[in-house]
C-alpha cells in the first residue's frame, strides 16, 4: 500500500488545492492508498510524496492537477511492481 503526503501553505490559501489533489488521488487510487496526510505548512510550500519519494513540488513545476495525478500514478505503479516482485521472490523462497 501507498502512503501519500501533501504539504500545503495554509496561510497562502492552498488548502483548496490540497483538497483537490486529495480528492483526485483517492478517486483514482483509493484502493491502493493506505494513508493520506494533509500537512499544513507556510512559506508557499505545496509538495506531495508517495512513500518517501517527492512526486511534485509547486516551486519546481507549478500547479497542474493532471500532471500531479500522472506523477502520483507513476510512483504508485512503480511501488506496486516492486511489491509484486518482492512477494514473488518470497513465494519462490517458501
Amino acid at each position: 500500500m501507498n502512503e501519500v503526503e501533501i504539504e500545503y501553505c495554509e496561510p497562502c490559501g492552498l488548502l483548496p488545492a490540497a483538497e483537490e489533489v486529495t480528492h483526485a488521488v483517492l478517486e483514482r487510487f483509493g484502493h491502493q492508498v493506505s494513508e493520506l496526510r494533509l500537512l499544513p505548512r507556510h512559506g508557499g510550500v505545496f509538495k506531495g510524496r508517495v512513500g518517501n519519494a517527492l512526486v511534485f513540488d509547486k516551486a519546481e513545476s507549478g500547479y497542474d492537477l493532471d500532471e500531479i495525478v500522472r506523477r502520483v500514478s507513476e510512483r504508485v505503479q512503480r511501488r506496486g511492481i516492486a511489491l509484486s516482485r518482492r512477494q514473488s521472490t518470497n513465494d519462490d523462497a517458501g
